[in-house]
């Protein structure tokens, strides 16, 4: 949710603007995909947040008392 708030308000707000690259929205661009093929630079990035957050999910459900 923060990083589609980020990208909205990213693209609204001028002052904001310079914070876009830090939602996870703007590396998902499907016209320009399509069209050009995907950026390794863009791939890795994506890689890198689902690794992190795979690794957030494994240490907090470990801890969680099921």
């Amino acid at each position: 949710a923060t990083s589609f708030v980020l990208d909205y308000l990213g693209r609204v707000w001028p002052p904001i603007a310079g914070l876009k690259p830090l939602s996870l929205f703007a590396y998902y661009r499907p016209q320009q995909i399509v069209g050009a093929g995907l950026e390794a630079s863009d791939i890795t990035r994506l890689a890198g947040v689902m690794a992190a957050a795979l690794v957030g999910a494994i240490v907090l459900f470990r801890r969680r008392d099921l």
